[in-house]
């Protein structure tokens, strides 16, 4: 997922488009299981 918008050389808000839905179905299921890479990133940044 981290390497998909330097490879595309992406801005960040172009990023932000792209993953953003996902983020905010994390933030709204805290113990949910989905999307584990950005739950890691979360947990571990």
């Amino acid at each position: 997922m981290f390497c998909f918008p330097v490879i595309h050389q992406l801005t960040l808000l172009e990023t932000f488009y792209c993953f953003s839905q996902y983020y905010q179905e994390v933030l709204s299921t805290p113990n949910g299981n989905s999307h584990s890479n950005i739950r890691n990133f979360i947990t571990y940044s």
